[in-house]
């Protein structure tokens, strides 16, 4: 949906990200004017995602306290004896203990590397290696978006976002690898490596040192904050309203999340709250731009706020045909929404005890005596009108 209604006429400029998957060739980049496709290192990458495992939603709501508590074990022992264990063996577990998609296997995983070279030949990309990005190599991507893009400095990322950095290194996957690793790991990441140039110097560290830090400390440090997060995101109350916003401190986190990783539903609630002046200062500017930025994600009651919006000209001009759009494209995404269950209606109690009907033999003794009477009332009649 973001890909298809980013061809609209917008508001605003649309910085948009995609994760590269294997359906990542069905989304229309073509409604982008730039594309930068950000290349990383195979090997750093697997480190990357393997402590990053536990700092995910699943990892954090579906599968509770003991498999993390497993998985920071094993890479303590790694830590403590780099050589005790390789790290092919310790991914495949992370990914057993952590990973949702039970079906997970090294062919899958391999796909997005393909669709990363598919995207590379297909269309014309400013190709930013992430090693360029950690190293604040970044003249020519500022040139190339017309933007100043600030170098990377860790000790200034916000709290609420620090989980996503660990390092900010590269070249850390020496330390972990052994030598069977790089036996497995080597043909199978050669055509990626070969097209994105990166060097094909396969050589583990001599003396591995993998930092308490930014291994296992990081998992521990870091998982508090992300289990606050989604404690706090997902029991969000359907009842919400603007009047329950009461200090600015309220507000000012509604925003962080919008701005964090939750664009749709505070998004929404943050928009609200400038269009009421409600804690905050009105701004019914920026409010359109953050109901749009949730509608295009395809949050329902953003579309909802964005066709009001329109129809009414708060924070935008008035437009009915982008009121109506908008107002289709609500109907259509709930549309496609599944049915929801039928309630379980509980069975009606039991019947009392039938009263067995009468036999054929009763019945047939009832009908004559029925007849009987009628035909006796019918002489008694008779008599009483024959002429004297």
């Amino acid at each position: 949906m973001l890909i298809r209604l980013a061809s609209y006429d917008l508001p605003f400029s649309l910085l948009a990200k995609t994760m590269i998957n294997k359906n990542a060739m069905d989304i229309g980049f073509e409604a982008f004017n730039r594309h930068i496709l950000i290349s990383r290192d195979p090997r750093d990458t697997l480190v990357s995602q393997l402590l990053y495992l536990p700092l995910q939603p699943w990892g954090i709501r579906g599968l509770g306290k003991e498999n993390v508590d497993e998985f920071v074990r094993v890479i303590q022992e790694k830590e403590l004896d780099p050589h005790s264990r390789s790290f092919q063996d310790l991914f495949e577990l992370g990914m057993k203990w952590l990973e949702r998609d039970q079906e997970w296997t090294w062919s899958n995983y391999l796909e997005r590397f393909d669709v990363a070279r598919e995207l590379r030949e297909r269309y014309d990309v400013f190709r930013l290696k992430y090693e360029d990005f950690a190293d604040n190599n970044l003249a020519a991507l500022s040139s190339y978006v017309g933007l100043e893009i600030e170098p990377v400095v860790p000790d200034r990322i916000e709290e609420h976002n620090g989980h996503v950095v660990r390092s900010a290194t590269h070249g850390d996957w020496r330390n972990w690898f052994t030598p069977t690793d790089v036996d497995f790991f080597r043909p199978m990441f050669k055509a990626y490596m070969d097209a994105f140039d990166y060097d094909d110097d396969w050589t583990p560290a001599d003396e591995p040192v993998i930092p308490t830090e930014t291994a296992s400390g990081y998992v521990l440090g870091r998982r508090a904050l992300v289990e606050e997060k989604m404690a706090t995101r997902f029991s969000a109350k359907p009842d919400w309203s603007p009047e329950s916003v009461e200090t600015v401190e309220e507000a000012d986190e509604i925003r962080r999340r919008a701005e964090d990783n939750d664009t749709a539903l505070s998004g929404v609630r943050y928009a609200r709250l400038l269009i009421e002046g409600r804690v905050v200062p009105a701004d019914p500017g920026a409010a359109f731009q953050y109901a749009y930025k949730a509608a295009l994600i395809g949050h329902a009651p953003a579309m909802d706020l964005v066709e009001e919006l329109y129809r009414d000209g708060i924070g935008t001009e008035r437009d009915e045909a982008n009121a109506e759009r908008w107002a289709a494209e609500a109907r259509k995404l709930r549309a496609s929404w599944p049915a929801p269950a039928e309630a379980e209606v509980p069975a009606p109690p039991s019947p009392p005890e039938p009263v067995a009907p009468p036999t054929l033999t009763a019945k047939v003794t009832t009908l004559l005596r029925r007849a009987k009477r009628g035909a006796a009332r019918r002489m008694r009649t008779a008599r009483r009108t024959e002429p004297s």
